[in-house]
Formats: structure tokens, C-alpha cells, sequence
């Protein structure tokens, strides 16, 4: 995929009217603070990077995520 590292920095900021990312196959660790603020967004597919912590505040505010892959742990 993109070999992304990280997500944008002004992502919570500048997307509040996201409803869907797919970042699947990357090289993502973390994620950025402040995401769950993103009232908008149900659909997350993070699945197959190194990714080891997920809020559970965002796992709430999802409908559906796919973190296949990733050893997330709360």
C-alpha cells in the first residue's frame, strides 16, 4: 500500500466530516490524539499495521472497525 507512518496531523482537525478511512497495510504505530472526535466517522479499516493501542473511547464511536492484524490492546 502507501507505507504510510502515521496519519495527517491536522486529520481531527481538518476532517470532521469524515465518515469512512482505510489505512490497511501500512506501517501506522499510533494514532492521533483527539480522533474520537470525529463524530462522523462509523467506518475504520486499520487492519495489518504495527498498531498497538486503540482507545476505547474510539472503539465506541465506531460502527465498524477492522483491526485485523494489528495487536491492539486497549
Amino acid at each position: 500500500y502507501n507505507e504510510l507512518h502515521e496519519l495527517p496531523a491536522n486529520l481531527v482537525q481538518d476532517g470532521k466530516h469524515l465518515t469512512k478511512i482505510t489505512v490497511e497495510q501500512n506501517n501506522i504505530e499510533s494514532l492521533p490524539e483527539g480522533l474520537e472526535n470525529l463524530e462522523r466517522l462509523t467506518y475504520f479499516v486499520l487492519g495489518r499495521n504495527p498498531l498497538t493501542q486503540l482507545t476505547d473511547s474510539v472503539k465506541q464511536s465506531l460502527e465498524l472497525l477492522r483491526d485485523r492484524g494489528c495487536t491492539v490492546s486497549s
